[in-house]
């Protein structure tokens, strides 16, 4: 598999994941959702979030993020500096779960 392949898999799988996510109803709705919940239920979110929406330079990664909100998951910067997002955070129905 080549490398776009791969990060196409990985961007369909994390759409997939999150949509799931925010319709389990074994997760409670809140602001922010805690890690521990999330990797309990979701094992691989978290990776696949830094994967898709952080570039190898640390930098957002628009195309996915734009990819993400044209289907209806906003994706956002929580806090920014000088050199710009600090962290993210993926809008899901149950809350944000932040990067």
């Amino acid at each position: 598999m080549d490398a776009n392949s791969t990060y196409t898999a990985q961007l369909n799988d994390l759409f997939n994941q999150v949509n799931s996510l925010g319709n389990d109803d074994r997760i409670q709705q809140e602001e922010y959702l805690q890690g521990d919940i999330v990797d309990r239920y979701y094992p691989l979110v978290r990776s696949l979030i830094d994967s898709v929406f952080i570039t190898e330079k640390g930098n957002p990664n628009y195309h996915a993020i734009n990819t993400f909100e044209d289907n209806g998951i906003k994706v956002k910067p929580l806090e920014t500096d000088a050199f710009g997002w600090v962290t993210g955070g993926v809008c899901t129905k149950k809350g944000i779960i932040v990067f």
